[in-house]
């Protein structure tokens, strides 16, 4: 009889644990940003590399079992992943490989409605950004693959908005912004961002909060779409070499 997938899955991250707790040869963690023996690729937890499929569940999944094996590294290999919003967990980073691209769905109607933080105060009842962090001490999100905000048709609905209506605000349009990071406080609070590329983000690239907390080393050049660039230049800003993100005060 054939395992269930939670089960594979739960059996997989065994082994990696496992293997993780066994001696390795010297210097062979050296020159790397990510544990390769503490790694979970998505495409583990039954994530489908077709750009179309929906893999927020697969995803999430992935990474509270990793979290409940003390943590690790979950990886995204190479391949267009279509995902709604992901939420990480204390000691669990995340990996995006060469050709790697996580990409936020155009649905609106696929991320939860919940609490969220947004243009520097909490909202009630709207859409959390594509990638949260919430209390991950020390979280690095690496690699030189692509989060993808497929902003486009988010940015579309809210410039016709704003055509058509003079008392029209920011927020009357749900758009998911591309990161929070968030409330990582104490002795080991900073964190890293390093290698990757944002590509079209649909409202915030980067929100992080407190300010200033986010080292981001060989980072990729933001790209936002046609529509949203006035937007994005319009927004108060914290300035790192290559890029330009807003800060949650």
């Amino acid at each position: 009889m054939g395992l269930d997938r939670t089960t594979d899955m739960k059996l997989r991250l065994v082994f990696f644990i496992l293997v993780s707790l066994m001696p390795a040869p010297t210097g062979l963690r050296a020159q790397v940003t990510r544990d390769p023996l503490k790694c979970f690729s998505i495409a583990d937890s039954g994530a489908v590399a077709d750009g179309k499929t929906l893999n927020t569940k697969a995803i999430q999944e992935a990474i509270d079992l990793l979290a409940t094996g003390g943590g690790g590294t979950l990886v995204v290999p190479k391949g267009i992943f279509l995902t709604a919003s992901i939420f990480l967990k204390p000691s669990v980073n995340l990996h995006l490989e060469e050709g790697a691209v996580l990409k936020g769905s155009t649905n609106a109607s696929d991320y939860p409605r919940m609490r969220t933080r947004i243009e520097g105060h909490y909202e009630q009842n709207f859409l959390p950004a594509l990638v949260n962090a919430d209390r991950c001490d020390r979280l690095n999100i690496s690699g030189t693959g692509i989060l993808d905000g497929s902003g486009e048709p988010y940015w579309q609905a809210f410039w016709a908005g704003h055509a058509a209506n003079k008392s029209f605000k920011n927020l009357d349009v749900l758009r998911p912004q591309m990161a929070l990071i968030e409330n990582s406080e104490g002795p080991d609070h900073r964190h890293h961002i390093q290698g990757l590329s944002i590509l079209d983000p649909a409202s915030l690239p980067l929100q992080q909060r407190p300010c200033g907390k986010c080292p981001l080393r060989g980072a990729g050049r933001e790209k936002v779409s046609e529509f949203g660039r006035y937007r994005c230049r319009q927004l108060p800003e914290c300035h790192h070499p290559g890029l330009h993100f807003p800060c949650g005060r």
